[in-house]
């Protein structure tokens, strides 16, 4: 594993509800949501049921693409992809950043979806999953696609992280270890890199 000693510049929500939002639709909370397409914000009722972390995902003209919690991933109609269930093998209702979306970087089509467990889950905290999502299954309306669900990826974490645009065309998934430290794993046009960046930095002596 590379160590790498870098301050990282972003901010990690320490309590409640965290939302990662991309375009104009937003869906989160209890079957909350707002869409900014018009001159007035719109309410409607999603799908979605997430007392903390939650992320949703639109096109290039702001129109919903699919949204998720970690656990479960609702297409554009709200209904749950027909491979869209039990994303992560534990429930990640009450991790605090329970779900990230990265758009594949050089694809319009593909995303991965990152799920986090919570502190709750007893041995099985801080487990780092992910699955891709093909947006042209479905009759357009998105799956999951099948072998491509609910890989792991680390262990060892807390229930915090984001992703940050890189200088490459590439997206940084940046998560806290159970020890003080910062991972960042490049996304790129080739897939993930399984070897993360490790940054020593925060509180923790190991």
């Amino acid at each position: 594993m590379r160590y790498v000693y870098i301050p990282l510049l972003f901010c990690l929500s320490y309590y409640g509800t965290a939302v990662a939002q991309y375009g104009n639709v937003w869906a989160f909370g209890v079957f909350g949501g707002l869409d900014f397409n018009s001159s007035q914000p719109e309410a409607f009722k999603s799908a979605m049921n997430s007392a903390e972390g939650c992320a949703t995902i639109c096109n290039e003209k702001g129109e919903l693409l699919f949204y998720a919690n970690g656990t479960t991933v609702w297409d554009r109609n709200h209904g749950i992809m027909p491979n869209g269930a039990e994303m992560c093998p534990f429930p990640t209702g009450s991790t605090s950043q329970s779900c990230v979306i990265v758009p594949a970087p050089g694809s319009k089509d593909i995303f991965y979806v990152f799920s986090l467990t919570p502190w709750e889950s007893g041995k099985n905290r801080g487990r780092l999953y992910y699955s891709i999502v093909n947006i042209t299954l479905n009759n357009g309306s998105g799956d999951v696609v099948t072998g491509q669900k609910a890989i792991l990826l680390d262990s060892g974490l807390t229930e915090k992280m984001t992703a940050v645009a890189g200088e490459r065309c590439n997206v940084w998934l940046l998560a806290c270890t159970q020890k003080a430290k910062f991972k960042a794993w490049n996304i790129s046009a080739g897939g993930i890199d399984y070897e993360p960046v490790l940054s020593a930095v925060g509180l923790g002596s190991d």
